[in-house]
């Protein structure tokens, strides 16, 4: 394939940014890579995206559907390459760290209606559809080594089963779980904790990794006739 580096390179800073580091393999320590992410965040749209996370978390979390939630907002940042010690991440990541729950995960305010088992009030508490994304935007930011990012980790760890990652959710959330068998992986979940697993290493070495993939690859060639939790491939 003919990649066309010149033309990303002539894109937007960010554009640029990812381009030097992930096809041309330059180190952050290059003055044209330095060069493009100092741009990076004079960009109007990396702006708006920050300033739209300041009063984090902001929205009740209703449905984990929607592409507009704030934790995809994060994880976007993260992969641009946004770090703790940039403008404002610091506030966004203390709130993140002060709503760990006893368990681990970090909490969200959420809001569950009595038709799909919750209470229909507002609460605080997670589910495997939002917390291995909050945990992979924490180490993104420089924060893997973190006590609090370590033992969300390892609760979502503990979590896996012989047949992959099922609909868990945080003990305020009650019998609430995604429309499908108890039994059942959660394709979502499944991607997304094998997000974070693909950070480090000894993660992905790790044998709940494996339990994981094997998951997906089972899901994508039964993809005609299973759909757990209504997800189809």
């Amino acid at each position: 394939m003919n990649i066309p580096v010149d033309w990303l390179l002539e894109g937007p800073s960010y554009i640029q940014y990812r381009t030097r580091l992930d096809l041309l393999g330059q180190s952050e320590n290059e003055p044209e890579v330095i060069s493009a992410r100092k741009t990076m965040f004079l960009q109007p749209e990396i702006k708006a995206l920050q300033t739209s996370l300041k009063d984090w978390p902001e929205k009740i979390l209703n449905s984990h559907k929607s592409a507009n939630q704030t934790f995809h907002t994060l994880n976007f940042l993260a992969d641009l390459g946004v770090k703790s010690g940039d403008t404002g991440m610091d506030e966004i990541i203390t709130k993140i760290l002060s709503n760990a729950s006893p368990e681990g995960p970090f909490r969200l305010p959420m809001n569950i209606g009595a038709a799909y088992s919750g209470t229909g009030e507002d609460t605080s508490g997670w589910a495997l559809c939002d917390a291995p994304n909050l945990v992979y935007a924490l180490m993104k930011f420089g924060l893997a080594e973190n006590v609090l990012v370590q033992q969300a980790l390892k609760h979502l760890l503990s979590l896996v089963q012989e047949y992959g990652w099922p609909c868990a959710v945080s003990p305020e959330l009650g019998s609430f779980r995604g429309p499908g068998r108890k039994l059942d992986p959660c394709p979502y979940a499944n991607l997304v904790m094998l997000k974070v697993l693909s950070f480090s290493p000894d993660d992905r070495n790790h044998p709940a990794s494996k339990i994981g993939v094997e998951t997906i690859l089972s899901l994508w060639q039964n993809r005609h006739d299973i759909h757990p939790y209504i997800f189809y491939m």
